[in-house]
């Protein structure tokens, strides 16, 4: 990465840190900015009973002005007073009950003034309490919408079913507090909102690393994008629940936390395993290409659906589930997430920082990254939150929405610079292409027609351009010039070498007689410009048809000769390949009878070189043999029949190495 890239990850990572801090501090300041508890009254013909101070119910008869009692609803388990926050003076009997923000219900009866039961159901402030007459039940609302009801006379918790749809409203939800139902309906909406924001980018993320993952096969993105589907999908049935929308919740004080820490431990266990794996079996997994594999992320996929809404469903339908907060408790308030918090610590400390080191990418950076925000949430969630949908409960949640973002901003991210490097993919290959068209154009498109003499060439390269090089030279006095090289390499800077090579010798051969005088001054050339140490091998032949005298010099090449009595001669160097040593490069012209019927083969070490699934090469014997087998063929037709023979040997439909063939037949007159 570059410079901008590598601080990238560093200005994501502050961000994220400075964001985590956000939702506590705003929880801190709405503690100290909480309003005063406002009045609570009831009121039952002449008798009215209104809270005096937080914790103490007054009793007053409205008609005379005599205080009748003064009920302290504080006990002695009780640390600190628990305000009163919701009154009801039953019709026609001398019963008082009276709701409290701690979540429990007292009924006291006000002719003996004292508490004759107290129930414990709720962690929620009492908004409303109301008393079916015609079953005897008691029946009291929390400000985070659970609803309990007992036995009047003797607190055994009784089914709402049994509670008279026929009953006044105002028996059943009796109470003064201008807050409590707007307060309810205020924060079961920003739950709501809340939860789907997390399950939309939960969603959008796992759909993004599917596709991230067929495209680029980077085998961590599906990873990630599971345990976000999973546990967005965990979220979507849990939210749905909760609003009543696709299972009837019996008891909502205990279903959303017990569903949350369930969700965080798949999570975090999920994206625990998959990386594990990574790390562990990189080398057994493949880039997904085939329909088989996709159909594979499709069934898990599907799978994680039903496992997800077989959580929810049986949360949701359990007659009774266990208790999710203790709110007196010393640290741990919420001990169901205190796995997914040692899991997050795990991971955040062995697992995911060794994975971002192995294979570095932002989509692997904000894996790493998003263990901030969600060791943040589970902080929140199993020290602070003390019941369902205070403060430090939504400072939870949210957070959890920043850990989901974290990864979606990285896939983002990652998005972007593949687009880039795709982008400069293509217009490198654009490049390469022009490069190539140019580097063919300097290649002769046809030999030269000269009598007696069949003459073919080809040239073709493992890459978009290459380094070898073929080209005809006609001399003076009917003589035909034939060269085939080799630069070392085959990319982009040996072709510009191959071009040098070709100019240089063009302008040589035609002002210089002498071969070696010709090499010696190539060689200097190259050697002053071989500033990337490359080198060429070459093999200058110059044929004279009428005195049938093959000249030749060998620059580190070699050649074959085929005579008409089917023996053939290896031409090997006769001296060092050019660009390597300046001023000593000491290099011998040869010649040989090249009678009628004759066949000399100029080729590079592509051919040669290549091997077969056993590790055999090529070699002069498999061209040797062709030769002997088809000499009566035309140059063009050798030429072609090498190169391809060389590729159906090695198997590969495209070479590693540059393949070049020059044949030059002396025909009988």
């Amino acid at each position: 990465m570059n410079n901008e890239s590598a601080e990238l990850p560093k200005f994501i990572s502050g961000t994220i840190i400075v964001l985590c801090f956000v939702p506590f501090c705003i929880v801190q300041l709405m503690s100290a900015i909480e309003p005063a508890p406002k009045p609570i009254q009831s009121t039952r013909g002449e008798l009215q009973a209104v809270r005096s101070e937080i914790d103490k119910i007054e009793v007053r008869n409205t008609v005379t002005d005599k205080r009748i009692a003064v009920l302290d609803t504080h006990t002695k388990q009780e640390e600190r007073p628990s305000p009163i926050t919701s009154l009801l003076l039953l019709p026609e009997t001398d019963l008082l009950i009276c709701g409290k923000s701690d979540g429990r219900v007292q009924v006291w009866n006000l002719e003996a003034r004292r508490a004759i039961l107290e129930l414990n159901s709720f962690y929620s402030p009492i908004i409303s309490i109301g008393v079916d007459t015609k079953s005897n039940t008691l029946l009291a609302v929390a400000d985070n919408g659970s609803m309990d009801a007992w036995d009047l006379e003797t607190g055994v918790p009784q089914p709402l079913q049994q509670v008279s749809s026929e009953l006044p409203i105002s028996y059943r939800f009796y109470h003064d507090i201008d807050f409590g139902t707007e307060s309810v309906v205020q924060r079961m909406f920003w739950y709501t909102i809340i939860e789907w924001t997390a399950v939309c980018i939960a969603l959008i993320t796992g759909f993004l690393a599917i596709i991230h993952y067929l495209t680029v096969g980077d085998v961590s993105t599906p990873i990630v994008g599971t345990a976000l589907f999973f546990s967005g999908l965990i979220d979507a049935f849990n939210v749905l629940s909760a609003d009543h929308l696709v299972n009837s919740v019996e008891d909502t004080l205990r279903f959303i936390p017990i569903t949350w820490a369930i969700s965080r431990t798949f999570n975090i266990t999920i994206l625990i395993i998959g990386t594990s794996l990574i790390l562990l079996k990189r080398r057994t997994m493949k880039n997904i290409s085939s329909r088989g594999e996709f159909r594979f992320l499709a069934v898990v996929a599907f799978l994680f659906a039903f496992i997800s809404y077989g959580i929810v469903h049986i949360c949701s339908v359990l007659p009774a589930l266990p208790q999710a907060i203790y709110p007196e408790a010393f640290l741990a308030k919420r001990p169901w997430d205190i796995l997914p918090l040692v899991l997050l610590l795990f991971a955040g400390t062995l697992v995911f920082p060794r994975f971002y080191r192995r294979y570095p990418s932002l989509f692997s950076h904000g894996i790493f990254l998003s263990v901030i925000p969600q060791l943040a949430t589970q902080l929140h969630a199993v020290f602070w939150t003390t019941e369902v949908f205070d403060g430090h409960f939504f400072a939870a949640h949210c957070l959890r929405v920043l850990a989901y973002l974290v990864p979606l901003v990285g896939l983002i991210l990652d998005y972007n610079r593949v687009h880039g490097q795709e982008a400069t993919f293509h217009e490198t290959q654009q490049k390469l292409l022009i490069a190539r068209s140019v580097q063919q154009n300097l290649l002769p498109e046809t030999a030269p027609v000269l009598v007696g003499i069949d003459l073919a060439g080809k040239s073709q390269s493992s890459d978009a351009v290459g380094g070898d090089y073929f080209d005809y030279l006609e001399l003076d006095r009917n003589r035909l010039g034939i060269v085939i090289a080799d630069v070392s390499g085959h990319d982009f800077g040996a072709s510009l070498f191959m071009a040098q090579t070709r100019a240089y010798l063009r302008a040589l051969a035609n002002t210089h007689e002498d071969l070696a005088e010709v090499l010696q001054r190539l060689n200097d050339h190259l050697t002053t410009d071989s500033n990337t140490h490359r080198f060429v091998t070459l093999f200058l032949a110059r044929f004279d048809p009428e005195t049938d005298i093959l000249e030749y010099i060998a620059a580190g090449h070699q050649s074959l000769v085929l005579t008409s009595k089917q023996s053939v001669q290896i031409i090997g160097p006769t001296g060092p390949p050019l660009g390597v040593m300046q001023d000593e490069h000491d290099c011998k012209v040869e010649q040989i009878s090249f009678p009628p019927g004759s066949i000399l083969v100029e080729l590079t070490d592509g051919i040669l070189e290549v091997t077969n699934s056993e590790g055999k090469m090529f070699g002069n014997e498999g061209v040797i043999s062709l030769l002997k087998t088809n000499d009566d063929k035309c140059c063009q037709e050798l030429v072609d029949l090498l190169i391809s023979s060389a590729l159906d040997y090695s198997g590969q439909p495209v070479p590693k190495d540059d393949m070049t063939v020059v044949v030059l037949k002396h025909l009988d007159q």
